[in-house]
């Protein structure tokens, strides 16, 4: 996907988005996907536990690199929220602002995230999901809400075996598709676009 935007500083263009790997692109939308939805206005929150202002292009853009361990430039990440749909507010600042929210407040608020407490309810199979979901359940670390950037993280941190995060990932499309989501996803594929 090209993105058309008229360059008004030569800092952080946000064409630098073109030049990324399609692998690149699509885990950059998926993740803005997962985490953001538009809003009428700024939000002025913060971004989870992020250390940055989460709401310019420059904190968010380290919020995808602390979730997901793959860097960008502030001018990659100004183009994937071009071509995600959101437009910044004031286009001639280095660092732009959009109108979005986050989308999981409302999951947030409960004691389990949506796959955490489906991951739960698989504890009595006889398979590699069945075992996932004991380990997550004697885990007192593991992430109670979150998309699967921030599950892959969190397995990756602990040292995780290739097992462990297949059952991850067979886990988290089976999880998409009773949604009626149909979704794959690999995360063998990802490590390779490193």
């Amino acid at each position: 996907m090209s993105i058309h935007f008229q360059e008004t500083r030569d800092v952080d263009p946000p064409t630098e988005y073109d030049g990324l790997s399609a692998e690149m692109q699509a885990d950059l939308q998926t993740w803005i996907a997962e985490m953001f939805q538009p809003a009428g206005r700024i939000w002025r929150g913060q971004i989870r536990t992020s250390r940055f202002d989460g709401t310019t292009s420059y904190g968010l853009k380290h919020d995808f690199e602390r979730v997901t361990g793959k860097y960008v430039t502030n001018g990659e990440f100004k183009g994937a929220m071009l071509a995600a749909g959101y437009q910044p507010v004031v286009p001639h600042e280095q660092n732009w602002h959009f109108r979005l929210r986050p989308r999981l407040t409302e999951e947030e608020q409960k004691p389990y995230g949506q796959f955490t407490a489906w991951l739960r309810r698989q504890k009595k199979r006889d398979d590699p999901i069945g075992d996932l979901s004991r380990d997550a359940r004697a885990d007192e670390m593991w992430p109670r809400v979150g998309g699967y950037w921030e599950y892959l993280r969190y397995l990756v941190s602990q040292h995780a075996s290739d097992g462990a995060r297949d059952a991850f990932d067979r886990a988290w499309t089976e999880y998409k598709r009773d949604q009626g989501i149909s979704v794959t996803v690999n995360w063998r594929k990802i490590e390779e676009g490193d």
